[in-house]
């Protein structure tokens, strides 16, 4: 499984209507808004390759979003 956070680049009067949006667990995750126009996403893959189709959905989500930017990925190890 691939972890990833994003920072999403939103219009600030726009800001809560699209947290509400995009949080939607287990997949995506939000974790607050940062100087009124960066919401903190978590988002949950299956594989590294889905992280670009990922980002351009969630850019079609709304007209509110105007970026987003890959902070950090990581891959875990699941337990057989």
């Amino acid at each position: 499984m691939i972890i990833a956070s994003c920072i999403v680049k939103v219009e600030p009067t726009q800001a809560e209507e699209i947290a509400a949006l995009l949080n939607q667990p287990p997949r995506f995750t939000t974790f607050g808004i940062h100087k009124e126009n960066n919401l903190i996403l978590v988002v949950e893959l299956e594989y590294i390759k889905e992280m670009e189709q990922t980002i351009r959905n969630i850019m079609d989500l709304h007209t509110g979003i105007l970026a987003v930017f890959p902070t950090y990925m990581e891959q875990e190890e699941e337990s057989v």
